[in-house]
C-alpha cells in the first residue's frame, strides 16, 4: 500500500485521454469554497443497487487477472466538492426473492484505492484516512470519502476508479454492465501495478468484460451475457441546494430493459433515472429487477437500508439523505384476487411511513403486461390477461386513491407509458427507414445491419421482411454504429435470416411485453407533464 500511496501514477480523464502526472491540484489555485458544506444528500446520476448474477455465476477471478479497475462515470446534480460512496458486501439476488441482499463473494473483498477524475485531475479517496480498505463477506459495506480543493461543477462527469481483489479462484460481486460507448472500462491484472499501467495507457477492456454487451444472462453462459464490474451503490454529495432528493423504491420497471448501449451521457438508462434527472432531482433506486413489495424492508433485505442509516448518522441531527420516497413496487407481488395483490403494496408503505413518518410517499400504478402476435407493432396484435386486465385494474384504482392512505400523492404513470387502452403504444407509429444493403445469406450467421438512417444505439428494431406487409417481422439490437451513411450496425443477434434491401425499420416498444425500450422510455419521459413534477417536495 505504501508502494500505491506514493507512485502517483499517470491515468487517463474521464473522457479517456492521457493526463499528467500528479494526484490533486492544490487548493489554493482555485480560490475559496462556499462556507457552508450542509448534509450529505444523494445526488448522482448512474449508480444503482448492487444486484446481478445468483451465487453460482459469479465471476470467478482468474490466476493472473484478480486484480480489477473499473472506469465507472457518473454524474452530479448540484455543484460540489465533498462526497462519500459505500461499497457493499452484499448483493441483491434478482427475480424470486429480490430484493434479499443472500449473495456473497466467496472471499472479503480488498479496496486497494479508489480514484476519482474529473476534467483531467486525479484524486484520491480515503477510508477513515486510509488509502484502502477491506470489505468482509456479507457485510453492509465500507465508505469511501472524498475532499476535493475544487468544486465539481452542477452537472458535471466523472471518472471513478474502484482498485480491488479477490483471491485466485475466488468469486467478485458486481452490479455495472460498462457503457463502452461513454468511455467506460474494466482492466484487470496479477497487482495493482498492473492494472495502473493499463489505465495510464488506456488499455483495451479486459477480455472477460467485454463478452455478451449489452445482454441479460451469466457471464459464464453461451453465448454469454454481459460481465458484472463492482462499484459504490450509495453516492452521496454535501453543498446540496435544496432540490428534491428521491429514494425510489422500485423494481424493474425503473429502469429495464435498458442496460449499458442506450444510456445517455450522464449515464442515465431506463424509465425513472431519465425521467428524474430531467427534472434536476436526485434519484436512487434501493430495489432491483424481481423485487416485491413484501420483501422490501424486511428480513435479509435490510442491509442497503442499514447503510442509508450509516450515512444519515453522518449527517446534523441525522438527517435523511433524501426527503422524498417514490414508491413503485407492486408488480412482482400480483395475485387473482386484488384485494390479496394490494396488500404487500399498503405494507410496504407503513414500513417505510413508520420509518420515516415526515418524509412524503409518492405511489405509482403499475402497467400491464401484454402479449403480442406482431412484435407490438399494433395495438389489435397484443392480448391483456385478467390478471393484468380487470385486476389490475381494480389494484391501479386503490393506488390511485391512496390504498388506504398510505401515500401522500400518486402519479399514473400509465398515462405516460402506455396507450389509452392500456396497451403499448404501438411501434407501426414509429417508422425510422430502411435497410439500405441486403445482408445475411440463410446459412452464414452474422450480427451486421446496413441502415439509411442513423440508429439509436441501444435501441431494438422490427425489421418488416415482407415488402411491407407486416406478415413478416424480425428484431435487431443495436449496440454498435459505425460510417455516415449507410450506417453499418452491430447488433446483439446473430442470425444467417436475409434482411432484403429496402425492408421498412420500425422502433420496437418492448422486448417482452412488460419492460420498456430506450426510445420507448425517451418518448414516455417527453409525455410528463410538469405537474407530476411538483408532487415531489424539497426544501
Amino acid at each position: 500500500m505504501a508502494q500505491l500511496a506514493n507512485r502517483r501514477p499517470p491515468l487517463v480523464s474521464y473522457s479517456d485521454r492521457p493526463i499528467s502526472r500528479g494526484i490533486v491540484t492544490p487548493g489554493a489555485a482555485f480560490g475559496p469554497l462556499p462556507s457552508d458544506p450542509g448534509p450529505y444528500m444523494l445526488g448522482s446520476t448512474r449508480n444503482k443497487a448492487l444486484s446481478g448474477f445468483s451465487p453460482a455465476n459469479l465471476y470467478v477471478a482468474p490466476e493472473g487477472l484478480n486484480v480489477l479497475a473499473p472506469l465507472l462515470k457518473f454524474g452530479t446534480l448540484w455543484a460540489t466538492d465533498e462526497g462519500v460512496f459505500r461499497f457493499p458486501g452484499s448483493q441483491h439476488t434478482e427475480g424470486g426473492l429480490a430484493p434479499q441482499e443472500t449473495t456473497f463473494a466467496s472471499a472479503a473483498i480488498t479496496i486497494h484505492a479508489v480514484l476519482m477524475i474529473y476534467n483531467g485531475q486525479v484524486f484520491s479517496c480515503d477510508f477513515s484516512g486510509l488509502s484502502g480498505s477491506s470489505v468482509a463477506i456479507g457485510a453492509a459495506g465500507v465508505w469511501a470519502h472524498i475532499k476535493l480543493p475544487i468544486m465539481l461543477p452542477a452537472n458535471s462527469v466523472y471518472g471513478l476508479v474502484p482498485i480491488y481483489s479477490v483471491p485466485v479462484g475466488a468469486t467478485v460481486l458486481g452490479q455495472y454492465r460498462i457503457q463502452r460507448h461513454r468511455g467506460e472500462k474494466v482492466w484487470q491484472g496479477a497487482s495493482v501495478d498492473a492494472v495502473l499501467t493499463q489505465l495510464a495507457t488506456d488499455a483495451p477492456t479486459s477480455a472477460a468484460f467485454q463478452l455478451g454487451y449489452n445482454v441479460i444472462g451469466n457471464w459464464n453462459a453461451n453465448p454469454p451475457g454481459q460481465n458484472l464490474a463492482y462499484g459504490p451503490d450509495l453516492i452521496a454529495w454535501k453543498r446540496w441546494d435544496g432540490r428534491p432528493s428521491v429514494l425510489g423504491v422500485c423494481d424493474s420497471l425503473a429502469d429495464r430493459q435498458e442496460l449499458a448501449a442506450s444510456a445517455d451521457e450522464r449515464g442515465n438508462y431506463g424509465f425513472l433515472p431519465r425521467l428524474f434527472d430531467s427534472w434536476g432531482y436526485g434519484f436512487f433506486n434501493v430495489g432491483c429487477p424481481g423485487a416485491k413489495a413484501v420483501q422490501t424492508l424486511a428480513a435479509s433485505a435490510m442491509k442497503i437500508w442499514q447503510g442509508l442509516d450509516e450515512l444519515s448518522a453522518m449527517n446534523p441531527n441525522g438527517m435523511r439523505p433524501y426527503n422524498n420516497y417514490f414508491q413503485q413496487m407492486g408488480r412482482n407481488d400480483n395475485n387473482a384476487a386484488s384485494a390479496t395483490w394490494l396488500t404487500p403494496i399498503r405494507n410496504l408503505n407503513t414500513r417505510l411511513r413508520t420509518r420515516d413518518p415526515t418524509i412524503p410517499i409518492i405511489g405509482a400504478t403499475i402497467p400491464a403486461t401484454t402479449t403480442s402476435t406482431d412484435r407490438h407493432q399494433t395495438e389489435a396484435g397484443q392480448s391483456v390477461a385478467v390478471l393484468w386486465g380487470a385486476t389490475l385494474a381494480a389494484v391501479n384504482a386503490a393506488i390511485l386513491a391512496g390504498n388506504s392512505g398510505t401515500t401522500d400523492n400518486v402519479i399514473d404513470l400509465n398515462l405516460y407509458r402506455m396507450a389509452a387502452s392500456g396497451k403499448y403504444r404501438p411501434g407501426s407509429e414509429h417508422l425510422k427507414g430502411t435497410v439500405a444493403v441486403s445482408t445475411g445469406d440463410g446459412v452464414t450467421p452474422t450480427t451486421q445491419l446496413i441502415l439509411d438512417f442513423m440508429p439509436s444505439l441501444g435501441q431494438q428494431y422490427t425489421i418488416d421482411l415482407s415488402a411491407g406487409a407486416g406478415t413478416t417481422l424480425s428484431g435487431r439490437l443495436v449496440v454498435d454504429i459505425a460510417g455516415t451513411g449507410p450506417y453499418v450496425c452491430t447488433c446483439v443477434e446473430n442470425f444467417s435470416t436475409i434482411v432484403p434491401a429496402g425492408s421498412l425499420v420500425y422502433e420496437q416498444p418492448t422486448p417482452d411485453g412488460t419492460h420498456f425500450n430506450k426510445e420507448y422510455n425517451i418518448q414516455s419521459v417527453a409525455l410528463v407533464p410538469a405537474s407530476e413534477k411538483a408532487k415531489f417536495v424539497g426544501v
